[in-house]
């Protein structure tokens, strides 16, 4: 196909779409937990003794990377039924490994300085989201679950949202009790953590006009971008914790940005947004969905800081299983209450990520705190599979002296998520620039299914065998 033609193509087929349902979303999502499950517990019980970084590798893509591409691909169509299938056999699982274990409870420590469940979070969220970038170029990725035009649910509609809301988790501002408050020297500080990812957005938009790259326009707007986003929350995200320098009193502040968001949305700024008013008038008018979500995803931001605040120990170094079972319960309520939201939301103001609208953030909200939680609980029953009755010594001290035999007993951390997590932001501009590269190389949404899935999975494996190396040598590329 001639490639001006093929470029019509291409964005015709990512326009109009209204998506699919809240719940529909998540189950595309949550098989990622059910194989981080299988996986972690066979390497708990030994079942898998992976000899080497390339066997461990080999293994680990098998079972978390592969179901991830077909989950969002050729079994997507039947995905409910993937679920029910895959907590069938986890529920078991379960039972069998902590029916003998729950008397070990008083002598069982969870040592808070490591907590681990974030870092796979932050892990997955990037994992999923650099695959769909690249799926959603194919018609093998369901069009429902592509980003939607004005309002409903898109698996795609999650990517900024849950990237935004599981890197705040693990920011700076969210692992201190208490910020120094507004300063120039602080100011400073906040712009010069920004600026590369301004810089990162502006040289997107140029090598996007400069090769007639396919666009489309109405998910952020003519010149801004993903990468803009993520530098507006971070400035201003940061700029409100400083004002108001208590992290865990920020959900205050995530609730009234969200209201206030909401009232100038329903006030006439969703009707501009969504009108067809000239893009030509002015800066604003031209990136109006990029510029007017921003509160929605600051939103976001202050949640995520709220959310790592409760899940913290400050205090202590190693807390009791059923402290941290008080904490899960207070998450699990969160979670019913937001998913609740959700749908009044959808009701009054419908759900819209060009908006960033109430209604979003509660969606994504939701699905951001039910993945923290399984990553919890996840946490809590590894850590019961591996505990030796034999040694009742303080978590701490065990971790140390594996730490000096080279292994650590009570880390459940798979090697591709760490590696992911090592250079998180390398691996989404990696994947940026391959699925960039693929683009140009083929015409992606002409191919056949399993060339399709070959090309994916490809390309998957290229951009973790990059990270992989990168983190097993320690080479860590920050520049700011």
């Amino acid at each position: 196909m001639d490639p001006q033609e093929y470029k019509t193509f291409h964005e015709s087929f990512m326009v109009n779409n209204n998506g699919t349902s809240a719940f529909h979303t998540f189950l595309t999502i949550v098989p990622s937990f059910f194989t981080t499950f299988f996986y972690t517990l066979a390497v708990a019980t030994n079942i898998l003794t992976p000899r080497g970084t390339p066997m461990q590798f080999v293994q680990e893509f098998v079972i978390l990377v592969m179901p991830i591409i077909a989950s969002v691909t050729i079994v997507n169509s039947v995905i409910v039924q993937v679920n029910v299938a895959l907590l069938v056999i986890v529920i078991p699982l379960i039972v069998i490994h902590l029916k003998n274990r729950i008397h070990m409870e008083p002598f069982v420590q969870i040592p808070t300085k490591q907590i681990q469940y974030l870092t796979v979070g932050r892990s997955v969220v990037n994992l999923i989201s650099c695959i769909c970038i690249l799926a959603v170029d194919f018609q093998v990725f369901p069009r429902n679950l592509a980003k939607t035009e004005t309002f409903g649910y898109g698996l795609m509609d999650t990517g900024v949202g849950l990237f935004v809301i599981i890197n705040g988790a693990v920011s700076s501002e969210a692992q201190k009790d208490k910020l120094d408050g507004l300063n120039m020297k602080k100011v400073k500080k906040i712009l010069l953590s920004t600026s590369p990812l301004i810089a990162l957005g502006m040289l997107r938009f140029f090598l996007i006009k400069e090769i007639n790259y396919q666009e489309h326009i109405s998910e952020y707007g003519t010149h801004w971008n993903f990468f803009m986003t993520l530098a507006s929350v971070k400035l201003f995200g940061s700029l409100l914790l400083e004002i108001f320098p208590y992290p865990q009193h920020a959900h205050y502040m995530a609730i009234t940005c969200l209201c206030l968001h909401e009232m100038s949305l329903q006030l006439g700024l969703s009707q501009f947004v969504m009108s067809d008013a000239s893009r030509e008038i002015s800066f604003f008018n031209a990136n109006r969905e990029g510029i007017i979500s921003i509160p929605g995803y600051v939103t976001l931001y202050l949640f995520s800081i709220f959310l790592r605040n409760l899940v913290k120990f400050p205090n202590k170094n190693t807390i009791r299983p059923k402290d941290l079972m008080k904490v899960i319960l207070k998450l699990f309520f969160i979670v019913i209450f937001l998913w609740k939201m959700i749908y009044v939301c959808e009701r009054m103001f419908g759900i819209s990520r060009r908006l960033a609208n109430m209604g979003y953030c509660f969606w994504i909200a939701s699905l951001g705190c039910t993945m923290v939680l399984l990553f919890m609980l996840l946490e809590i029953f590894i850590l019961f599979v591996k505990f030796d009755q034999k040694d009742l010594r303080n978590a701490e001290e065990i971790v140390k002296d594996t730490h000096n035999q080279g292994m650590d007993r009570l880390k459940y951390v798979p090697l591709i998520f760490e590696a992911i997590n090592f250079n998180a932001l390398l691996f989404f501009l990696m994947a940026n620039l391959l699925t960039g590269l693929l683009n140009m190389f083929f015409q992606t949404m002409l191919l056949s299914e399993l060339a399709s899935l070959l090309i994916i999975g490809y390309y998957a494996f290229t951009l973790l065998t990059f990270t992989v190396f990168l983190y097993v040598n320690k080479i860590k590329l920050k520049f700011w």
